[in-house]
């Protein structure tokens, strides 16, 4: 059964290193303490395949800030302290439901966001 077929569960977690967040350490900066999470994957397992069909789609992904984030750092940071970066790696797993097999990473990606002060 491939990665795409219809019912196969797939999840999204943090991948290898340390996320680098400026927007956050820019805040830090000013000493102020961010209201807002840092960057990072948050993601939840669904099946392939099951919104498109039977097609080798996953559907699309939601990554990056929430407005909450994006209006506190633009009320917040300094204008000369935009555009600010956050970069995190992604590892996306396959979940292996056979006895005794852990389940398997079948891609890895690195992430990045550049955030304006309303973008």
């Amino acid at each position: 059964m491939s990665v795409g077929t219809p019912g196969r569960q797939v999840y999204e977690t943090a991948g290898n290193g340390t996320p680098s967040e400026g927007c956050y350490q820019a805040a830090l900066n000013l000493n102020t303490t961010p209201l807002v999470p840092r960057f990072a994957v948050q993601g939840s397992v669904w099946n392939a395949g099951a919104i498109l069909g039977d097609r080798n789609d996953f559907g699309e992904d939601g990554v990056g800030c929430t407005k909450a984030s994006v209006d506190w750092y633009g009320q917040h940071l300094q204008s000369s302290q935009f555009p600010c970066t956050a970069t995190t790696s992604q590892s996306m797993m396959i979940v292996n439901n056979v006895p005794g097999y852990s389940n398997q990473q079948f891609a890895t990606h690195t992430l990045t966001l550049k955030l304006g002060p309303q973008t």
